[in-house]
């Protein structure tokens, strides 16, 4: 699954007006990784944690588990927060 948002399991907690637009940027970021020859990377669902660990303040991941993406995601957009916000 390409986008977790959208699993049966999952729900989109939004009104039907912006869930339908989550949906629908799903569908153009899909078309577009079609486009690129980008690959779908199929898991089992069911074994799968779907990147979602808790985070410290630390940025540190708990249970000794790491998602690199997860905290250089979390590090661009304190970046970005900082360079905007602070005087």
């Amino acid at each position: 699954m390409r986008f977790r948002c959208l699993l049966k399991d999952r729900t989109l907690h939004y009104s039907p007006t912006k869930a339908s637009k989550i949906v629908l940027a799903c569908v153009v970021l899909h078309n577009l990784c079609i486009v690129e020859n980008i690959p779908l990377i199929e898991k089992d669902v069911e074994e799968d944690d779907f990147g979602m660990y808790q985070v410290n303040d630390n940025e540190e991941m708990t249970q000794n588990r790491q998602n690199p993406e997860l905290v250089a995601g979390i590090r661009f957009r304190q970046n970005i927060v900082n360079r905007l916000f602070t005087d």
